[in-house]
């Protein structure tokens, strides 16, 4: 049985190890949320004006790249999702390529996300997670123009504009991650932490949600 943490994102970058149950990115010059360094991308938190949620930045000459989280309820499983956007302030386009996510520090697979069963090749639509039956794109909460259906997928943003892309991944159970039933809501919250990472132009941001800071979007 398989539990999922989908991730959904708009513009971030990082890169991951191969090996389990570590997480980590292929350079030394990552750029990782909450890891500042004199020479690298600068981390910052605001609040989503709309929800009150939390907004967790990456900002580095020019390029901005934002993530918010959430996760819902799906019969049998349960689902995490993370937005990331980018913002490119710079004078040429740039490219973001969709990496890997982990969740308690193992690799957690890509899904294939999409509109609908239909939207999708005939050979895929078994594999297909409909965004319009999830409630954190029904909710207006998470973008669903641009999805990436696997990795290493490309996405040029040209100068001075700003772009979205969401995800999703799949947590395997046989690993021992866990989740945390609350009463209060009914659903079960994904208490290990969340990684997930983008390249852009070759730079890799690496965005952390620490288990249980998650914000919930189920209803």
């Amino acid at each position: 049985m398989i539990r999922t943490v989908a991730l959904v994102l708009a513009f971030s970058c990082l890169r991951l190890g191969q090996e389990t149950p570590t997480f980590r990115a292929e350079t030394n010059s990552a750029f990782v949320w909450g890891q500042d360094s004199t020479t690298g991308a600068v981390s910052s938190t605001v609040k989503d004006p709309l929800t009150g949620n939390p907004i967790h930045k990456l900002t580095y000459r020019g390029i901005e790249v934002s993530s918010r989280a959430g996760w819902e309820r799906d019969p049998g499983q349960t689902v995490t999702l993370v937005t990331v956007s980018v913002v490119n302030s710079t004078d040429h386009p740039v490219t973001m390529q969709s990496g890997r996510a982990s969740y308690g520090g193992y690799n957690a697979p890509l899904l294939y996300l999409a509109s609908s069963k239909k939207s999708a090749p005939r050979e895929s639509r078994k594999y297909v997670w409909e965004t319009r039956k999830m409630r954190c794109f029904t909710s207006g909460y998470f973008p669903s123009e641009t999805l990436f259906t696997g990795e290493g997928e490309a996405l040029t943003v040209a100068p001075k504009r700003a772009a979205t892309a969401s995800f999703a991944a799949a947590v395997p159970r046989e690993h021992g991650v866990g989740f945390d039933c609350v009463a209060s809501i009914g659903p079960c919250l994904p208490v290990n932490e969340v990684r997930y990472y983008l390249r852009i132009d070759g730079q890799d941001y690496v965005f952390v949600w620490g288990g249980g800071t998650v914000p919930y979007c189920g209803r």
